[in-house]
């Protein structure tokens, strides 16, 4: 169901099922139809009886905890000034290592 949508669950099941696999769908438009009807009939459930299941924790990330084959590429300071920067865009790059797991 639409998040925010407010269709009621037996609806919402009739329907689900009108669009579910060939095999599993009703035979026959008046097999929907009485579906429907008796999903009108029935008293609306409360919304907390129709509540979504609970999301899973969301993951916990260490800050701490090293990560296996990081290359370390050094860092590159900024210049000062445009000549100083173009100085240093024309130096050897740094050595490329991995660190040590």
């Amino acid at each position: 169901m639409a998040p925010g949508a407010r269709i009621p669950h037996a609806i919402d099941v009739v329907v689900m099922r009108a669009l579910s696999d060939v095999d599993d769908r009703y035979p026959t438009a008046a097999a929907m139809a009485e579906a429907l009807a008796a999903a009108l009939a029935q008293p609306e459930a409360p919304p907390a009886a129709l509540a979504q299941p609970e999301a899973p924790p969301a993951a916990v990330i260490d800050n701490d905890a090293s990560l296996p084959g990081v290359i370390d590429i050094g860092v590159v300071p900024l210049a000062s000034s445009p000549a100083a920067s173009l100085a240093a865009d024309t130096q050897a790059p740094p050595v490329v290592t991995a660190a040590a797991a």
